[in-house]
Order: structure tokens, then C-alpha cells, then sequence
């Protein structure tokens, strides 16, 4: 990370890589945790310093309007949080949850400014600096900016505070072969059984993590010596998601109950906290599942958790790609953002359809059924595709909506005469053209469709002529 000196001077320090970086946020990172892992404990202690004073400044009885001893007791759980462990797929930024915290700090200086980390989609981009320009408040001036942002910095402070206490390992405690459809176990090419690990799943507090460690590891200041220590546990996965009977135990859940106690109760940051993994409930477009999560929420709150949502996902670094670095997945954050602007433009697209003349005019005039108009929009409003313009979506509607030239017992008609012309061949095509027209066509309309399928001149005039008499 960058922080400014109390000169202005910018001061860069080595990132976990090793590397002079002047960026704020770095999105990729090379190699894996493990082949990071002595680099990281070379550069702990001047991490852990520098956000040790960045707590120090952002949690005070002043800040926080409570006592000093109950502040004290918070920044306790917080400097404990720096030493829970990361390991398996989702946080290759390095051993320990510090690391994490340093990356959504980083994006949080670059988000604050109004723009967008180097290395985010650029699809991404535009709908992120919307949402982050209201989050950060960066039209408004600087004392506020100021203090919007250090609100996300104390976000970014507690919303793991509870992962200590809801640790589940996973352990690899055997092999068993890969079983097919049948039952049978799976070959290789070369006939040899298929092997794939058991896995057994441990829930343990902070408490028995610690009792499982050696004496060398209990301080939380050995990323290279914890990665062995995995390895020879079988330990191939740590979650923060503990099973129960009674309930799961979520750690978001956990950390806004644990903020609410210290005293921030129905603020911006205990919803932040309670929802910043939301964006893994969404794969795809989901109207309904984003009505679920963000339906009793404010703009505000909205934003909040969708920035909260966004830097987690930004600090999370996965396995390394084939090029072998290790990067953010935002793949569920794009699909909760697509659904999110489907769900803006439909609210418009009801808004316009409600105010539109002709739409109202059919539905007086009993050449429309309001349900088919909330059939309509609901059909778009479910799309998996990110949808256009309200301006293009109204079109659209009305004419899927408008009253047609052939609708209800005049098409079976038309069918029968086109039987009698011979003209089998054509209903389909003919059927579905002439069915498209708007109520208002004219004969001319009509005569183009016709003569586009039927060759004959003689049967092409008598059909044009029946529509002309019968509709």
C-alpha cells in the first residue's frame, strides 16, 4: 500500500511480492501463497505496524462515542483478526488475514478518488464508478469525503472480526476411487483407478486453533512456517462458515452482531458488514434474488453494501491462472451488478409503461388485458441478458402489446383459406408475418407480405383482396 507522509511525500514500500510498486492496488499477484509465503513474513512486521497505527487512528472513544475500555477490548479483536489463517482457494493473498486487509484498503484509496483499480474488467468499470462516486461522496467536499472514506476504512477493519471464531478446516483424511454413473470406479487412459481425496470438514474455535499450533506458530508472525504446518496437518482449506444445529454460523452475521454490541447498531457499517458476501448469491441474472438481499434497503445502504461486497471481492486473491497469477474473481460481483442495472431499468420501464397513452388507450378500449402488460415486462425483467435502453424496452413492449391485424378465430380463418389456395407451403410463414401487423395496417402493408411468399399472381390478388374484405 501507499500512504502519504505528513510532508504530502508519497512513501512506497515493498508489496507482498517484494517488489517496488508505486499502484495503491495491485490486482494480480505471481505464484501461489505458499511460494509467496517467505516474502510475507519479510515484510509482516512493517505491515502489521503501519495497520496497528492505522487502528490506533480509526478506533478512538472520541470516534466511536463509548468507553475507552470497551474501545480497547475492540482493538484487541481486531489486532487478533491479523493473525487468522488463510488457506485453499479463495484467499491466496497470503497466509494470514493481514494481508487481506492491506489489499481492500489499497482499493479502497484507488475507489475513493473515483476511479476504478487497474486490471478490473473494463465492462465492469463504468457501473463501479457510479456506484463508487455516491458511496465516497466525491462531489462533495473534502471533509466529507474524508470522512465517508475513513468509515470504509473502519468497514474494512471489522468486517472479518468474526472469522476467528467461526474457523472450519478442511482436512484431506484419505483417498477412495472416482466412481461413475454406475457405481464403478474410474479408469485413466493408461487403466489405472482414478483417485480422488476424502475430506472431512472441522468446525473450532480461535481457542482450539490455537491449541492445535506450535509454540512457534501461537504469535501469528510465520506465514512460511504455517504453510508447512498445513501441509503436514492434511489441512487443505479454511472456511469461515461454521455448520450447527442451531444455526449456521456465518462470520458476516457474526462481526454486525459483534459491531451492533460495540454500539453501531442500525448503521451503514453493521449492514455493510452483515451483507459484504452477498455477490455469491448471484451466478447469473437474478431479479428476484437481488429483491431478496436489497429490497428493505436504502440508496445508501445499497451503495454501502455493494462497495463492501466489491472490496472483498478485490482482496481476495484465487489459485494462480495458467499464467500462473494469482488474481480477484469478480465473475459473481458482474453478475449481482447486471442484475442490479436489469432491475433499475425494469422499475423505469414500469414507470413509463404506466404513463404511456396508447398503452392505457388499449387497455380502455378492451384490446388489451392489463395482466398481459405485466406478463410482458416480467418477461423482460427475468431476462439473462443485460438489458437496453428504457427507451428501446418501451418499443419493444408496444409491439409486442399494440393490437394485431390477425389475432384470435381470423387466424384460424386465414388458415383455411390458404388450405383452399393451395397454399400450404406458405402458412406458417404467411401466418406469422401477417399476425406481426399492427391493427393499423394498411392494404399496402399487406400486399408486401403477400407477395413475398406467394408466387402466383392470381392467388397473391384473391388473398390481399380476402384480408381487405374479412379484416
Amino acid at each position: 500500500m501507499t500512504f502519504s507522509s505528513p510532508e504530502g511525500r508519497r512513501e512506497v514500500i515493498p508489496n507482498i511480492e517484494g517488489t517496488k510498486d508505486k499502484r495503491v492496488y495491485n490486482f494480480s499477484i505471481e505464484g501461489s501463497v505458499k511460494e509467496r509465503s517467505k516474502i510475507e513474513g519479510e515484510t509482516l512486521n512493517e505491515r502489521r505496524e503501519k495497520l496497528n497505527a492505522k487502528i490506533e487512528t480509526l478506533f478512538t472513544s472520541e470516534e466511536l462515542g463509548i468507553e475507552v475500555e470497551r474501545v480497547d477490548v475492540l482493538k484487541d479483536d481486531i489486532r487478533d483478526s491479523l493473525q487468522v489463517p488463510q488457506w485453499g482457494g479463495y484467499h491466496n493473498e497470503g497466509m494470514y488475514m493481514d494481508t487481506h486487509l492491506e489489499r481492500i484498503l489499497g482499493a479502497i484509496d484507488v475507489l475513493s478518488t473515483g476511479e476504478v483499480p487497474e486490471g478490473v474488467d473494463e465492462s465492469l468499470a463504468q457501473d463501479i464508478k457510479q456506484i463508487a462516486n455516491r458511496a465516497f461522496k466525491t462531489d462533495s467536499s473534502s471533509d466529507q469525503r474524508d470522512a465517508v472514506k475513513k468509515s470504509f476504512e473502519q468497514y474494512v477493519f471489522l468486517h472479518d472480526i468474526e472469522k476467528k471464531d467461526c474457523l472450519t478446516l478442511t482436512k484431506k483424511t484419505g483417498e477412495e476411487p472416482k466412481l461413475d454413473k454406475k457405481g464403478n470406479p474410474r479408469k485413466n487412459k493408461e487403466g489405472e483407478v482414478i483417485m480422488v481425496d476424502i475430506k472431512e470438514k472441522v468446525a473450532v474455535t480461535w481457542e482450539e486453533w490455537q491449541d492445535l499450533l506450535p509454540e512457534d506458530l501461537k504469535n501469528g508472525t510465520n506465514p512460511e512456517a504455517l504453510s508447512i504446518f498445513m501441509e503436514e496437518q492434511g489441512i487443505v482449506g479454511i472456511s469461515y462458515y461454521q455448520e450447527q444445529e442451531e444455526g449456521n454460523k456465518k462470520h458476516g452475521a457474526e462481526g454486525a452482531d459483534t459491531v451492533e454490541d460495540f454500539g453501531m447498531e442500525g448503521t451503514l457499517l453493521a449492514t455493510a458488514i452483515r451483507n459484504h458476501e452477498v455477490a455469491f448469491q448471484f451466478t447469473t441474472f437474478q431479479p428476484d434474488t437481488y429483491q431478496k438481499y436489497f429490497g428493505d434497503l436504502s440508496e445508501e445502504e445499497i451503495d454501502w453494501v455493494m462497495i463492501a461486497s466489491l472490496v472483498d471481492n478485490l482482496g481476495s486473491l484465487r489459485e494462480p491462472n495458467k499464467e500462473g497469477k494469482s488474481i480477484p474473481d469478480l465473475s459473481n460481483f458482474k453478475a449481482l451488478l447486471d442484475t442490479r442495472h436489469n432491475v433499475l431499468i425494469t422499475k423505469q420501464l414500469y414507470d413509463v409503461v404506466d404513463n404511456d397513452d396508447d398503452i392505457a388507450a388499449w387497455v380502455t378500449e378492451g384490446k388489451l388485458k392489463p395482466t398481459r402488460v405485466e406478463q410482458t415486462i416480467r418477461k423482460i425483467e427475468v431476462s439473462k441478458k443485460r438489458l437496453t435502453s428504457v427507451e428501446n424496452l418501451l418499443k419493444e413492449v408496444k409491439s409486442t402489446l399494440a393490437p394485431k391485424l390477425l389475432e384470435g378465430k381470423v387466424i384460424g380463418q386465414l388458415v383455411g383459406v390458404l388450405k383452399k389456395q393451395g397454399l400450404g407451403r406458405v402458412i406458417g410463414a404467411l401466418r406469422g408475418e401477417l399476425s406481426s401487423l399492427a391493427a393499423n395496417a394498411s392494404i399496402e402493408d399487406v400486399r408486401t407480405v403477400v407477395e413475398k411468399h406467394v408466387d402466383d399472381k392470381e392467388k397473391a390478388e384473391n388473398l390481399i383482396n380476402w384480408v381487405s374484405s374479412n379484416i
